[in-house]
């Protein structure tokens, strides 16, 4: 989702530095390709402090296909990050929730809940 170091791949165009891409066939009606291109309503930091790399996204609510910003919100989330600042070695992999891999399944997804 966003490495440190240029991207092998640019899906769709972007630097290629940092990627956040929706597959089409899992875009649920929304935009899919690449979505943190220049000009994208998506914003997308990395911060890297000693061994601490910090990454932040901000989504707009009208991305995320219908929900409200208010508290007690609930929808399932799956977060996924390639990290591949090991100088072109096989990239580190986090995962927040699960269904991404090795095959798509909503029904495994975290819960997010929003919050006072």
């Amino acid at each position: 989702m966003a490495p440190t170091q240029r991207s092998a791949s640019a899906p769709g165009g972007g630097s290629g530095r940092h990627t956040l891409y929706r597959p089409p066939a899992r875009n649920g009606g929304l935009p899919s390709g690449q979505l943190a291109k220049d000009s994208s309503v998506y914003e997308l930091a990395v911060k890297r402090e000693g061994d601490i790399t910090a990454y932040e996204l901000r989504i707009p609510w009208s991305e995320t296909g219908g929900l409200t910003p208010a508290v007690g919100t609930r929808a399932g989330l799956s977060l996924q990050l390639f990290d591949a600042d090991n100088n072109g070695l096989a990239p580190s992999v986090m995962t927040w929730g699960g269904g991404l891999l090795p095959e798509w399944a909503p029904s495994a997804f975290g819960l997010l809940t929003l919050i006072d």
